[in-house]
């Protein structure tokens, strides 16, 4: 009888607190996978900086493998706040879609982007 009482007492402390642990330890994986997939984004935004985009062009689109997305980069100019006043101030939006569980999932990298035009070099006479 005292061995079902303390069999039961142990249930009844150790049921809530393995409860707890089970949760924490599942936002950690979906949190993991979240960030997966969101770290890849950032080195395409960077590359763009090294190698930029034509004056004509505004989006790209690339196929990543590891791990397997199609990645939308976009750089439009800033419209509709107070940062709409200075005039080579761009959106630059990085997003990165893929299936999981036959569902679409998306994660989107927003940056500003600041390109002074080059100045026009003058003609020596």
């Amino acid at each position: 009888m005292e061995v079902a009482l303390a069999l039961a007492i142990m249930g009844v402390l150790l049921t809530p607190i393995l409860l707890l642990q089970y949760n924490v330890l599942k936002r950690v994986m979906i949190n993991k996978k979240k960030l997966e997939y969101l770290l890849p984004l950032k080195p395409i935004a960077m590359s763009i900086l090294i190698d930029p985009l034509k004056e004509d062009e505004t989006t790209q689109e690339k196929q990543i493998d590891d791990p397997l997305m199609k990645v939308v980069y976009k750089k439009v100019p800033v419209k509709g706040s107070e940062l709409s006043r200075f005039k080579d101030l761009f959106l630059e939006e990085v997003t990165g879609t893929w299936d999981q569980w036959d569902k679409q999932k998306e994660e989107k990298l927003i940056n500003l982007l600041f390109v002074p035009k080059q100045p026009e070099k003058k003609k020596e006479q």
